[in-house]
């Protein structure tokens, strides 16, 4: 399995996040910094194991990774797919 890469796309998998789409910021201490914009905005990355992480074949360019309100549209197409019913999340759980 490849590693994660900066401004790669990841859902995560596992925990409170999950099902939600971020883009990775960084690593730090083998922990992937996640950020969406919006409740983990670029000046407060959360940091995740990549083990609980899905990778998407979506790398951003760092232009997307300058500011809250540019990240947020680049993840918005992400948010918007769903699996067909309401309550699933956009991300099914795969392993």
């Amino acid at each position: 399995m490849s590693e994660i890469v900066t401004g790669q796309v990841v859902c995560v998998r596992k925990g409170r996040g999950k099902g939600r789409f971020y883009a990775v910021t960084g690593m730090e201490k083998g922990l992937c910094l996640l950020c969406n914009g919006e409740d983990r905005p670029l000046s407060h990355p959360k940091g995740k194991n990549p083990l609980h992480l899905r990778k998407t074949r979506v790398c951003l360019a760092a232009s997307c990774l300058k500011t809250d309100k540019q990240l947020q549209a680049a993840l918005q197409v992400f948010s918007c797919r769903k699996n067909g019913s309401e309550g699933e999340p956009a991300c099914p759980n795969r392993t």
